[in-house]
């Protein structure tokens, strides 16, 4: 599989236009806002080893990029606002991850991500959302209450692997959660090379579709406390502010990218590869 191209044609009202055509994407940017509870069993205020947390997220596409040719961004892309009688649009997601942690230091913690069992749950979705001349609906103005507006066109599930570095007295850190395509709206999802819709690898015909987090780094800003987490109903639970953000609720900004796994074979290596990159990321981040 040599880069995937979404056909968004006519999908939430928009036209059939190649503008809605994005070809051969190695890379995809992100901006996000996540909340993350941790199961704080002893209740001191602080995570430990064997105790579980929930990382809700949601946010948008920012960049598309070919590994060749660069960026590959629509012109009505995040647009609010019409133009040549084209709608502006987002691509936009929520996602869940639960994990363990297992190890902690006095200055960062390390975690892996352990597979998850509860139906509909630990999943990554993608939506198109035909956005027009109402920009109030973007994602990241309100984003877990509006990520699911439009259409979704794919669904992943998380992979269990390891996950990354978490700062407890600054809630940043930085994640490496890998992703398996498990469903998929059809003509949608397109091997660029070959043409093949990758629905047909999700029933079974070929190597499974695995995406990455290869960079992604989040931060709540000035300690906890200093970003919002909005309301709204999340997979299958409602998430509200945390009344005294803290080391075990809070909520954070995220930026990073996504890239689409060659082969199966390559996961663990790219997964360990970016697990360190990220970790010398948040290590750098503290240091500054």
């Amino acid at each position: 599989m040599d880069g995937i191209t979404f056909d968004l044609r006519g999908l939430d009202g928009l036209a059939n236009d190649d503008m809605y055509l994005i070809e051969n994407i190695d890379q995809i940017n992100f901006l996000a806002r996540v909340q993350a509870f941790t199961g704080d069993t002893n209740n001191n205020g602080l995570p430990d080893i064997g105790e579980t947390f929930s990382a809700f997220g949601s946010g948008q596409a920012t960049q598309f990029t070919n590994n060749d040719t660069g960026s590959l961004n629509p012109l009505l892309l995040n647009f609010a606002g019409t133009s040549g009688g084209l709608d502006g649009f987002e691509i936009t997601f929520r996602f869940r991850a639960d994990g363990i942690f297992t190890q902690i230091d006095p200055t960062d913690a390390n975690f892996d991500h352990t597979a998850c069992l509860d139906a509909g749950q630990c999943l990554l979705e993608l939506y198109v959302d035909n956005i027009g001349a109402d920009g109030s609906q973007f994602v990241l103005n309100d984003a877990h209450a509006t990520a699911s507006n439009g259409v979704k066109f794919a669904t992943f599930e998380v992979k269990p692997q390891q996950g990354g570095v978490f700062d407890f007295t600054t809630g940043d850190g930085s994640d490496n959660i890998n992703f398996q395509l498990i469903d998929a709206l059809a003509g949608v999802l397109i091997d660029s090379k070959t043409g093949a819709d990758l629905l047909d690898k999700v029933n079974g015909n070929g190597d499974p579709v695995l995406m990455a987090m290869a960079d992604s780094n989040f931060d709540s800003g000035a300690g906890f406390g200093s970003v919002s987490c909005p309301d709204g109903a999340f997979f299958g639970g409602v998430l509200g502010e945390p009344v005294t953000q803290n080391a075990v609720n809070f909520c954070v900004n995220e930026d990073g990218s996504l890239v689409f796994v060659p082969e199966p074979s390559t996961l663990a290596l790219l997964g360990g590869a970016f697990m360190l990159m990220g970790a010398g990321v948040a290590r750098r981040r503290r240091n500054a």
